[in-house]
C-alpha cells in the first residue's frame, strides 16, 4: 500500500470519526444536518469498505482458514455493516426533514436508536482490531509519515 492510499484511508477514518461523533447529538447543529449527515456516514462508510474490497473478499474467501483474529475483524465489520444499513433504514423511515419517512414508523425510532448505539460501539471494536495493523503498515513505509 503506498503512501497516498494510506493517507486517504487515515483522512476518510478521521471523517468518518468526526461525522459518527457529531450524529449522536441529533440537534447539535440541526435535524436537517443529523439526516443528511447520516446519510453521508453511510455513503463514506461505503467507500471505506470499497477502499478495503481485497481484505474484504480475501478473509471472505478464506474465512475458515484465517487466524481467530482475521475472523473477529471480519466478523465485526459484518455486524457494523449489518448496524449501519439498519440506522440508515430506520433513519430514512422516521425522517423528520427527508421525504421518505412513511406514517406509523415512530416505533422504529428504539431502533433506530439501537442500531446507532451498537454502531457506534462496532466501530470502536473496528478501530481497535484494525488500528494496530494500519499503524504496523504505516510505519513500514516510511520515515516521514508520523504515527503516534
Amino acid at each position: 500500500m503506498n503512501k497516498r492510499k494510506i493517507y486517504v484511508k487515515l483522512t476518510l477514518d478521521l471523517v468518518l470519526l468526526v461525522l459518527l461523533a457529531l450524529m449522536y447529538q441529533k440537534r447539535a447543529i440541526s435535524m436537517q444536518f443529523h439526516e443528511w449527515g447520516g446519510i453521508a456516514l453511510c455513503g463514506l462508510f461505503l467507500l471505506h469498505k470499497a477502499l478495503n474490497w481485497k481484505w474484504i473478499r480475501a478473509v471472505t474467501v478464506g474465512i475458515f482458514g484465517w487466524k481467530a483474529k482475521l475472523n473477529a475483524r471480519w466478523i465485526v465489520d459484518v455486524l457494523l455493516l449489518a448496524s449501519m444499513t439498519a440506522v440508515l433504514v430506520t433513519g430514512l423511515l422516521i425522517s423528520k426533514t427527508l421525504p421518505t419517512a412513511i406514517a406509523g414508523a415512530r416505533g422504529l425510532q428504539m431502533w433506530h436508536y439501537f442500531f446507532a448505539a451498537a454502531a457506534l460501539v462496532l466501530s470502536g471494536i473496528h478501530l481497535g482490531l484494525h488500528g494496530a495493523h494500519l499503524k504496523n503498515r504505516a510505519r513500514l513505509h516510511s520515515h516521514s509519515f508520523p504515527i503516534g
